[in-house]
């Protein structure tokens, strides 16, 4: 004997009850880090080298950071410990006759930093 399948022969609702889970609190971590900076340019002066970069525009931006190494192929290293909000530094501390390259990183608001990666670097040298 055959069956159509296409034909249903029968139709079952059924309702199905649980206990209630346990609730859970839930809180989102930004780990997403801002765009890196663009379009870094410097500029010599005697005895300073002033940098200029186009904003991250992320809602959560706190600010910028400034590398700096003495000679192309170091290390950047931070040249300041605090976040600053202008897309513009000044480098008072660069010596007269050495070259000098520089990046700017963006980090958030988020409670340990999101750090974007670097700007184009930029190699000056102050008179």
């Amino acid at each position: 004997e055959s069956v159509d399948a296409t034909e249903p022969v029968e139709t079952f609702e059924m309702m199905v009850e649980s206990l209630p889970s346990t609730e859970t609190c839930v809180k989102f971590i930004d780990t997403f880090p801002p765009a890196p900076p663009t379009n870094l340019v410097a500029v010599a002066n005697v005895g300073t080298i002033n940098l200029i970069w186009n904003a991250s525009s992320e809602a959560d931006l706190a600010g910028y950071q400034v590398l700096r190494a003495e000679a192309t192929g170091e290390r950047l290293q931070p040249l300041h410990s605090d976040i600053i909000t202008e897309t513009t530094y000044r480098d008072t501390s660069a010596i007269a006759g050495v070259d000098y390259v520089y990046a700017v990183v963006a980090l958030d608001t988020a409670k340990a930093p999101n750090i974007s990666g670097p700007s184009n670097q930029v190699q000056e040298t102050p008179r």
